[in-house]
């Protein structure tokens, strides 16, 4: 990025900008060391974002369709369970008038 006599010069100089050519030089050592340019990091960034959304979205597709399995159960057991009630119900009807209609012909006792 730099040329070492660039930096030389700038260190020689003594001015403000003495302290920026150092850090610019130390960053792009840093940015060097592993011979990666700056853009094909951020490819590499990207690409590894893109597998995190891209397992997070399996992820969350699964827990969907788990909740879908789960509401169209629960949803046809309470609609069973509902019909079966009022099933009962229907059926329990003529035997609940007819115990009605005994108790109310039989004299009521009571007792002290």
């Amino acid at each position: 990025m730099f040329s070492s006599a660039a930096v030389a010069a700038a260190l020689s100089s003594g001015t403000g900008e003495t302290r920026q050519l150092s850090l610019v030089q130390s960053w792009s050592n840093d940015l060097d060391q592993d011979g990666k340019s700056p853009v094909k990091r951020v490819v590499e960034l990207l690409f590894k974002m893109k597998s995190e959304l891209e397992a997070e979205t399996d992820k969350e597709s699964e827990m969907y369709d788990k909740m879908v399995c789960w509401c169209e159960t629960n949803e046809k057991e309470k609609t069973q369970a509902i019909a079966d009630a009022e099933a009962t119900e229907n059926s329990c009807r003529p035997r609940l008038r007819s115990a009605v209609q005994a108790l109310a012909k039989s004299p009521l006792t009571l007792r002290s």
